[in-house]
């Protein structure tokens, strides 16, 4: 089941981007790179001492930049 490949990622709350990993290369369905298992990834900074990390995202799929402010729901 990989219902959520090619999908859109929302942002879960307000906050900064406070760093973007785009450096893993994209995968085939059911191959496993065991070098770079985390992916890329995208780290907010919500201001309130809590912090979100999305994982194994689809290299250069990221619409915003470090430092960028998003809001709940921002693609």
């Amino acid at each position: 089941d990989f219902y959520c490949y090619n999908k859109p990622v929302l942002a879960p709350a307000d906050g900064y981007v406070y760093t973007i990993s785009n450096i893993a290369g994209d995968n085939e369905i059911n191959q496993v790179d065991t070098r770079k298992n985390w992916g890329n990834t995208i780290i907010i900074n919500h201001l309130n001492g809590l912090y979100t990390q999305i994982s194994h995202l689809k290299k250069d799929s990221f619409k915003v930049r470090t430092g960028d402010f998003v809001t709940k729901g921002t693609v």
